[in-house]
């Protein structure tokens, strides 16, 4: 195994000597024509909605028209359900569920989609600056975090950074 070579070492990403970011971003409280301009911004190039079904009330950003909004301003956008937060787990941390609880309970359910990230890490190793996309304008408060997390563990040389 060399520095300049990716190579897979037990179900772990090792990548070249270089720092990897992944991004997150929210987008409440944001208007959907805001986030082409800070994804490009901060150099991203694809988008991986995480959210499990990828509606949304406010305009725009909803899977259909913010596919449709990204690629017309050159980014890639594709949508991930199986990272999704189940709706049931979302009902728990509205009705007050601890946030401690469910991020260990999450956890477990991403332990359980290694295939998935693995995919992700790949799509990493390949030279795409990834973020990932969900509601919450709070990363810490959301799954996303938990998801980038689980990236970071896989993929040596990546660091998060939340928009």
């Amino acid at each position: 195994m060399t520095a300049a070579n990716p190579s897979a070492r037990l179900g772990m990403l090792c990548l070249e000597a270089r720092t990897l970011v992944v991004y997150t971003v929210g987008y409440q409280g944001k208007q959907a024509e805001e986030l082409p301009l800070l994804l490009r911004q901060a150099g991203v190039t694809t988008v991986l909605d995480v959210r499990e079904l990828p509606l949304s009330r406010r305009p725009g950003l909803s899977k259909t028209p913010l596919s449709s909004l990204l690629n017309r301003a050159g980014l890639d956008y594709s949508h991930e359900r199986r990272l999704g937060n189940p709706k049931q787990y979302r009902d728990r941390l509205k009705a007050g569920g601890d946030w401690d609880v469910f991020a260990e309970v999450f956890r477990a359910r991403l332990r359980g989609l290694s295939s998935v990230l693995d995919g992700v890490v790949a799509t990493i190793a390949e030279g795409k600056v990834l973020c990932l996309l969900c509601f919450e304008a709070d990363a810490s408060q959301c799954h996303r975090s938990l998801v980038a997390e689980a990236l970071a563990e896989r993929a040596d040389g990546v660091r998060i950074q939340h928009l």
